[in-house]
């Protein structure tokens, strides 16, 4: 025999001393199925409204945080305007040494030279532990 077999035989025995019939564990157990589902779909719609909360609060920051942007660049432009021609200069000269590559890749010079450097640092290594 299965045990699914010698488990229902158990199972009848247990019925028929409760004196229950089928139907009537079937609504009990659909009563119970519903109750669990009410709770459930509360559940859930309030954890949808906890995260709609969160993205409205969310949304407003980013808000704030923008107009605070938009501020600061007013500042700054009215800043650059009251500047001198020279110091415009000076300040452009800044900004355009900090955008310099450090080092060009694209340079076939450059890409030379740094293979040469690994390369022969690395056959020497090599070299030795051999």
């Amino acid at each position: 025999m299965s045990a699914f077999f010698m488990f229902t035989n158990e199972r009848r025995v247990v019925l028929l001393t409760e004196s229950k019939s089928v139907r009537e564990i079937a609504k009990q157990n659909k009563e119970k199925y519903l109750e669990e589902m009410g709770t459930y779909k509360k559940r859930k719609k309030e954890e949808s409204a906890n995260l709609k909360k969160d993205e409205d609060e969310m949304m407003k920051i980013h808000k704030q945080e923008a107009l605070q942007l938009l501020k600061k660049k007013e500042k700054t432009d009215n800043i650059i305007k009251e500047l001198s021609e020279e110091d415009k200069q000076t300040w452009n000269e800044k900004a355009v040494k900090a955008k310099e590559p450090r080092w060009n890749w694209k340079s076939t010079t450059n890409l030379q030279q740094w293979r040469r450097k690994t390369t022969t640092t690395h056959n020497s290594k090599s070299r030795l532990e051999y």
